[in-house]
């Protein structure tokens, strides 16, 4: 039996990791290595790349976000770390493309050791049945897949699997609740919370549950029994976490934000088990009926909840509004959106492809389940915990879709429960056993056909067309700035520090917060924005979007005071916004009009265009601008005659304009120069051609002029 049970789940693993590794052709090939995620993936390889290089050490303040001041890294540090030092034993740490190559697989094998253990609990749970349907759906499932495929590197997959250990864990313990299965459950807590503060959430279900399962107790010894129990698991989590957290300061976080490892999460589990502990010593003391029990209970949880501390308190609302989305930041993070209601639209076509349309029939399968097991046991017990276990990701993903993978795993562990509870009853009609699962396996192959056809379709032309895998696997836009981040790293001035934090780097590059994290590892340059968004630094974020927003040049460029920005990265969404920016807007000017002067807008004079990749078909484009002082045009012309200048650029022509003054004289500035090759991609085809009613002349700038902000001589506009 046992050698049976190995070997399915040897299989169900070897599966899982395939699947996970399909779309290979696209995340590995002549280009080196590219991610499946253009986003917090790519600051997980820059931590990886950074302790590889330099283990054991973990980046913990990062120059390279938040410039100048830089800032903290508020991940925690195992998931990054682990995969470094793997990747450092098998390749040595020194190559990066090497150590690229080992960190892609992390995410598939959590992934693929997640499904083996969801089938182990439900084997164990409900039998042969149970295990393999959870296991395969969960293989199969696009909502776990997503987030566990190859080249996908994130911390939400690992906290996937500690959570089903957890979950694993807390069943082993409600069974029979021993000193050793306590102080698994409480490693298992501290280990969930360890990975990622929010997973104080999959401990907080544990508590619920477990506390209701204490109550529950007919006897008030086994009662006291259970509540011991609880409170050495909860205290032995708290003290596993203590070193890790109490005493921690933040910049852009409190001492007890939820948001990160601080003293809310030792302080949360040291309370639970004091407050178990009290219980346990009165219930030994005094015997208490069931009623009596709860009151004490309720009582005791209402005085703890009084005596709060403000700055508890406050973490604890903190957390709640993190569900509100009370920061207006929030709104533009995709995975913070409601599953069925994203950007506030009814839209439940997404949430039926990746859960497949199984979804559907979901509410009434669990409702099912749980009133069956309600009736045949005493409330509540193992069982009930998964089913308790699964509303509650239930919600949370409608919430948010953060928990998408979460919830896959509960959604994958019900279905193994329903194959093993109603099959026996519908074996006795063979016919509607067969429709049942004819219907089942169609309505999922429809899900899958719809989620995998894409990636495997391109992954398959990705080995006949080199074009196909160069492209990699993320939509058009990522992809356009990964490249304008090569050319800048090819193409700019190296600065200090990328692997050494005690370094100050020379300047920084500013881009959309939603792109900073590929930005920066492609370009290996300081940003002032990127994807921690306001909790990153909201000094640098704020001023980010009022520079993308500004109507002035000269504004957006105070907006940048001390931020030392030599360039900007900048498509039709600016900082990152989803609003439509204003014709006068500086998105606007470094996106439409390319700098020119445009009917009432004037010409920008301290951005040049040195970069620049447009996909016109699909409405996409991507621009690197360089800031410069910019050189000044000066000379006479007629009395308040307007002055026309243009320059013929191989991309583009520029054109600027001013009014002389009562004395004839006029000053234009301007960003580009005649003489020197000043970028790669973009070149001056010829001199500044200057014209007015009076007269027409040229001009000529060198370099040396627009680096130093020099006046230098124009021509004499008289007829």
């Amino acid at each position: 039996m046992r050698v049976r049970r190995a070997a399915a789940l040897l299989a169900l693993f070897l599966l899982s990791l395939g699947l996970r590794g399909v779309n290979y052709p696209l995340v590995v090939n002549e280009r080196g290595v590219q991610l499946a995620e253009s986003g917090d993936s790519y600051y997980h390889l820059r931590r990886i790349w950074y302790t590889a290089a330099r283990f054991p050490d973990v980046l913990e303040r990062d120059p390279y976000f938040n410039y100048p001041a830089g800032g903290e890294v508020v991940w925690t540090a195992p998931f990054d770390w682990s995969i470094a030092a793997t990747a450092r034993l098998l390749t040595g740490g020194q190559d990066q493309d090497a150590v690229e190559r080992v960190a892609i697989w992390a995410s598939p094998v959590l992934g693929a050791a997640t499904v083996v253990l969801a089938a182990a609990l439900a084997w164990v749970q409900w039998g042969a049945l149970a295990g393999m349907t959870a296991g395969l759906l969960l293989a199969v499932l696009p909502a776990h897949w997503f987030q566990s495929q190859l080249g996908m590197l994130d911390h939400h997959v690992a906290v996937g699997l500690a959570s089903t250990a957890l979950l694993a864990l807390t069943v082993h313990w409600l069974s029979r609740p021993s000193a050793p299965r306590a102080a698994a459950l409480g490693a298992g807590m501290a280990g969930v919370v360890g990975l990622w503060p929010g997973g104080l959430i999959h401990v907080g279900i544990v508590q619920v549950f477990a506390a209701l399962w204490v109550l529950a107790a007919d006897a008030p010894r086994e009662a006291a029994r259970r509540a011991g129990s609880l409170a050495l698991a909860l205290g032995l989590a708290a003290a596993l976490l203590a070193p890790f957290c109490v005493g921690r300061s933040w910049t852009e976080y409190s001492a007890w934000s939820p948001f990160v490892l601080s003293n809310l999460q030792p302080a949360w589990l040291a309370g639970g088990a004091a407050g178990l502990a009290a219980l346990t010593a009165l219930w030994s003391r005094w015997p208490l009926g069931r009623a009596a029990r709860a009151a004490t209970a309720l009582g005791l949880a209402a005085l703890a909840g009084a005596a709060l501390a403000p700055a508890l308190r406050a973490s604890v609302l903190q957390g709640f509004g993190w569900f509100a989305a009370a920061e207006d930041f929030q709104l533009h993070v995709i995975e913070l959106q409601p599953l069925l209601r994203p950007h506030g639209r009814f839209d439940p076509e997404r949430a039926l492809r990746i859960f497949t349309p199984l979804l559907l029939a979901f509410p009434f399968v669990l409702g099912a389940l749980a009133l069956g097991a309600w009736r045949r046991g005493a409330p509540p017990g193992p069982a009930l915990l998964l089913f308790f276990w699964a509303l509650v990701f239930s919600a949370l993903t409608l919430l948010q879709r953060r928990f998408e993978s979460s919830f896959g795993i509960a959604f994958a562990l019900v279905w193994g429960a329903a194959a093993a509870t109603f099959t026996p009853s519908l074996r006795r009609h063979p016919r509607a056993l067969g429709g049942a699962l004819a219907l089942g396996l169609f309505v999922l192959a429809n899900g899958l056909t719809a989620s995998y056809g894409p990636t495997i379709e391109r992954a398959w032309r990705a080995t006949r067309d080199p074009a196909v895998a160069r492209r990699g696997p993320l939509p058009l836009k990522p992809e356009l700035y990964a490249r304008a981040a090569r050319w800048l790293h090819a193409n700019s001035e190296p600065t200090r520090g990328y692997l050494d934090p005690t370094q100050e780097p020379e300047y920084s590059v500013l881009t959309s917060w939603g792109t900073g994290h590929h930005v920066r590892y492609r370009a290996e340059r300081p940003l002032v924005q990127d994807n921690f968004g306001v909790y990153g630094g909201r000094d640098n974020f704020e001023r980010a979007w009022a520079y993308y927003a500004a109507e002035d040049e000269d504004e957006a460029l105070r907006h940048l005071a001390g931020r030392r920005v030599r360039y900007v990265v900048a498509d039709r969404r600016g900082a990152g916004s989803s609003r439509p920016y204003g014709p006068r807007s500086m998105t606007h000017r470094l996106v439409e009009t390319l700098g020119s002067r445009d009917g009432a807008t004037p010409a920008l004079s301290r951005h040049r265009l040195v970069y620049r990749l447009e996909a016109p078909k699909q409405g996409a484009s991507v621009a690197i601008w360089q800031v410069v002082p910019g050189a000044r045009i000066e000379g006479r012309t007629a009395p308040g005659e307007r002055v026309d200048a243009q320059l013929r650029l191989s991309s583009h022509v520029f054109r600027t304009s001013t009014d002389a003054g009562p004395d004839g004289r006029y000053s234009l500035r301007v960003p580009y120069p005649t003489e020197d090759r000043f970028s790669t991609a973009v070149l001056a085809t010829g001199r500044y051609r200057l014209s007015t009613p009076s007269g027409t002349g040229w001009a000529e700038v060198p370099e040396a002029a627009v680096q130093a902000g020099r006046a230098v001589a124009g021509p004499l506009l008289v007829p």
